[in-house]
């Protein structure tokens, strides 16, 4: 998207910000009612993005849980966005998201080039609070004051660490906003692997 086009669509829906105010729907929220599908799909679906009970079939469950931690799933019971294998591989505990017990959980370790099982490492500036380091945030392209740079309930260190774009709230494009996982049929696909 050009610099220009960015401001015409401030949630990166596909929905410009005209037609979404046509449409009724909130230009700052790829998902306005808050259902777990994009106000694009739903619109090019026949569903009301502004009506949750008005939503694909399929049921969808959250991603990441309020204590910030992904969902377990087999490939990672511990939810700190590392596949147990590469875990298991590396000498970090697959059962326990920070390893090293020093409050940071080991993916977020690996994404700020720490080491996972030293408790000792020097930490930066993160002015979100997301365990995303500023100057690494600024590198990829993703908001330093904005956990989930794209609205898409996932914050952005577990969507790059599950191979997901923080700045794209679909990165599937199919329909359904990346922090919510579609019950089936669903992959994730780990950064580190």
């Amino acid at each position: 998207m050009s610099a220009d086009n960015f401001f015409d669509d401030l949630d990166h829906d596909q929905l410009d910000n005209a037609a979404e105010s046509e449409i009724g729907t909130d230009p700052q929220h790829p998902d306005t009612d808050r259902d777990s599908y994009s106000d694009s799909y739903e619109v090019q679906m026949g569903f009301s993005p502004t009506d949750s009970a008005s939503a694909p079939e399929g049921k969808t469950i959250p991603r990441q849980k309020s204590n910030g931690r992904l969902v377990s799933t087999p490939n990672d019971p511990d939810g700190d966005g590392l596949a147990s294998s590469f875990e298991t591989a590396s000498n970090l505990n697959p059962q326990n998201a920070d390893t090293d017990g020093d409050g940071i959980d080991d993916g977020i370790e690996l994404l700020n080039e720490l080491d996972p099982l030293s408790p000792q490492d020097v930490i930066a500036q993160d002015s979100d609070a997301d365990g995303l380091f500023d100057k690494l945030e600024e590198s990829l392209g993703t908001n330093p004051l904005k956990e989930d740079t794209d609205s898409d309930m996932l914050s952005d260190p577990y969507e790059i660490l599950l191979g997901l774009d923080p700045l794209n709230p679909d990165t599937s494009a199919d329909g359904v906003l990346d922090g919510w996982i579609k019950v089936q049929g669903s992959t994730t696909l780990f950064k580190f692997e």
